[in-house]
């Protein structure tokens, strides 16, 4: 996890999408098709929080949904361009 939270360029992404260091954190882990469980589980104290930042991600960089965060991000150069996600391969249950 530390590894996936310095390989963003965090003053960029505040800079450009507002995006805090926790949200940055959680982008690797939406892209690799983790539920709001299996976040909260390596990450967060619960589901809940994990919804909250999903939550504030979207509206802040202006995305309908998780798949929409992750192509934002990638757009803007802040992740790698294969995952599952934006290879169309998502879990159910993930807006």
């Amino acid at each position: 996890m530390e590894r996936e939270a310095t390989s963003f360029p965090s003053a960029s992404v505040r800079q450009q999408l507002g995006l805090t260091r926790r949200e940055q954190q959680l982008i690797p882990l939406i892209a690799e098709g983790l539920t709001n469980k299996e976040i909260a589980n390596r990450f967060c104290p619960s589901r809940q929080t994990v919804k909250n930042h999903l939550y504030r991600m979207k509206h802040k960089i202006g995305a309908g949904d998780r798949l929409g965060i992750v192509r934002v991000c990638r757009t803007q150069g802040f992740m790698p361009q294969t995952s599952r996600l934006t290879l169309g391969v998502a879990p159910s249950g993930l807006v």
